[in-house]
């Protein structure tokens, strides 16, 4: 019997490199934690519980993008009502919230949207990579804006603590976090798996986080997102996103992960709202992340023995996580230089805690 997950399949290339012990690995991934969550084996006899459904995620919610974020979901629900997961940033390129923007934010919870942390300031302040790969990821891919790709465990803790705080002043709930750009470096994700939330997402999964033993779980879908900082990346992103959402038709959930400035360009907002419409007219059931977590995230991450050796799930995965993001650098560069990086770039970031206010 064919699984869900092998319904209607959507792989990347087969990009490949060989390890140390002669293994065979994957090596071109988004994030450590889309190689941790990789690397779940794929149920063979599964199939979805209930109906398929589709979620719409709003990333950068802050008030200086609150016009913007207003106009998108005003196009989101001229197609239909749905509960969406409102991604905020406490501190979005270190500004202070307002008192309209929390009204509106306390005003969406009470429709029923959900909200998660992301990021704290949204801006990569950390040292330049040494590498190529990292410098063009961190600041052409992401326009300098992937907040924890490079901090380690003290840096990121620090940010994670803040944002918390920061919800728990206003007496917000916040059931997961979502790392600007989906990247997340090996020191932050170690901090993360220290945090209560229950979700993460990468660009093509949601991870569910584990608390106390239980196993970690994820679910995969490739994110529709468009880029609209040009207008070749406009036109590009507009029909890859309907070639995607063509191919994902068999899926489960199909994930719409939306920025503030989509909407401020036309062809965008009308694919949008063709998307929409067309999960709307296969009668998607519209969720939040965390309600697709609950549902779905059922697939523990397991051992393999050809990588694992032998290893719990959790020693396999912090393996991987370590070895794949900027391990040339770590390589290179040796462990006295990352302890100097991380010194000064936490020298250089001033946390922006409300206690202070």
């Amino acid at each position: 019997m064919q699984g869900w997950h092998d319904a209607c399949p959507m792989r990347l290339p087969p990009w490949r490199s060989r390890d140390i012990n002669g293994m065979y690995y994957r090596t071109f991934y988004h994030s450590p934690a889309d190689r941790l969550a990789a690397e779940t084996p794929r149920a063979s006899h599964a199939r979805p519980s209930s109906a398929a459904a589709f979620s719409a995620t709003i990333h950068d919610v802050a008030p200086a993008t609150l016009e913007r974020c207003q106009r998108l979901i005003g196009c989101i629900d001229a197609v239909g009502r749905v509960p969406m997961t409102l991604l905020i940033v406490p501190r979005y390129h270190h500004e202070r919230s307002t008192p309209r923007f929390e009204r509106w934010v306390e005003s969406r919870l009470r429709i029923g949207d959900e909200l998660a942390l992301h990021g704290l300031t949204h801006l990569d302040e950390a040292l330049p990579a040494a590498n190529r790969f990292d410098r063009l990821r961190r600041r052409w891919y992401t326009a300098g804006e992937g907040e924890f790709a490079a901090l380690d465990r003290v840096a990121a803790t620090e940010r994670l603590d803040a944002g918390r705080r920061w919800f728990a002043r206003r007496g917000w709930p916040v059931r997961g976090f979502v790392p600007p750009a989906w990247l997340l470096g090996p020191g932050a994700w170690s901090a993360l798996r220290a945090q209560p939330f229950d979700y993460t997402c990468t660009l093509t999964r949601l991870i569910a986080l584990p608390h106390g033993e239980q196993a970690r779980h994820c679910l995969r879908a490739w994110s529709i997102v468009f880029s609209s900082r040009a207008a070749w990346r406009r036109q590009t992103s507009i029909v890859w996103t309907a070639t995607l959402a063509l191919w994902q038709r068999c899926a489960p959930w199909m994930r719409f992960e939306l920025h503030p400035s989509d909407i401020e360009h036309a062809s965008i907002a009308g694919a949008i709202t063709r998307l929409l419409q067309g999960a709307h007219a296969a009668r998607r059931e519209p969720l939040t992340l965390g309600a697709v977590r609950d549902r779905w995230c059922w697939s523990p991450l397991v051992d393999r023995e050809h990588q694992c050796s032998g290893r719990n799930a959790h020693e396999c995965a912090d393996h991987h996580v370590g070895r794949v993001v900027q391990a040339e650098h770590h390589a290179r560069d040796g462990d006295d230089h990352c302890e100097r990086t991380n010194r000064e770039c936490r020298e250089r970031i001033v946390i922006a805690d409300d206690d202070r206010e």
